[in-house]
């Protein structure tokens, strides 16, 4: 019995340090600002939703990005390089609280709380936005990623552009 909870704990724990390898690793892609790679981190159908964390808990599912597909996540790339005017900004993502919520053969879901902060060229650094990841990963040909990335905003408002991923 105690060798059974023994393999069961050190799973859990090989498992956890692999999504948080993942969360870092999307982390560290976004703010080096390597946002062609960005749409790799997800299933070809993966849904990627950010929205205020008051509209998820009153089921009011008003996003202010809803990504369904990689081809809308690159899209979304080639408009932030090409289209959308905004001022370039340095950021740094902050991973945190990372708990696995339920390990099944096909997926695991987990949660994490994340801050962002950004630095502009003028060298003002300022928290953009804070909230709570909640994601859902599948192993595919040995490597995680996203089916299901939930970005919950504590606050309603960011007081600037929502323009790169968070």
């Amino acid at each position: 019995m105690e060798s059974n909870r023994l393999e069961s704990n050190t799973a859990r724990l090989l498992l956890r340090a692999e999504i948080g390898e993942l969360l870092d690793d999307y982390s560290r892609c976004l703010d080096d600002g390597r946002l062609d790679e960005w749409p790799g981190f997800f299933l070809d159908d993966a849904l990627y939703n950010i929205l205020p964390r008051e509209n998820f808990e009153e089921n009011l599912f008003t996003s202010l990005l809803y990504l369904d597909s990689n081809a809308m996540r690159r899209d979304r790339v080639m408009c932030i390089r090409d289209v959308i005017i905004h001022q370039k900004v340095h950021s740094r993502h902050l991973v945190s609280g990372l708990q696995l919520i339920e390990a099944t053969q096909d997926s695991i879901s987990s949660v994490s709380n994340f801050a962002v902060m950004h630095s502009d060229s003028e060298g003002y650094s300022k928290l953009f936005a804070t909230g709570e990841y909640r994601d859902r990963v599948r192993r595919v040909e040995g490597k995680l990623k996203f089916s299901e990335r939930i970005v919950l905003l504590d606050s309603f408002t960011i007081d600037s552009q929502l323009v790169d991923p968070l």
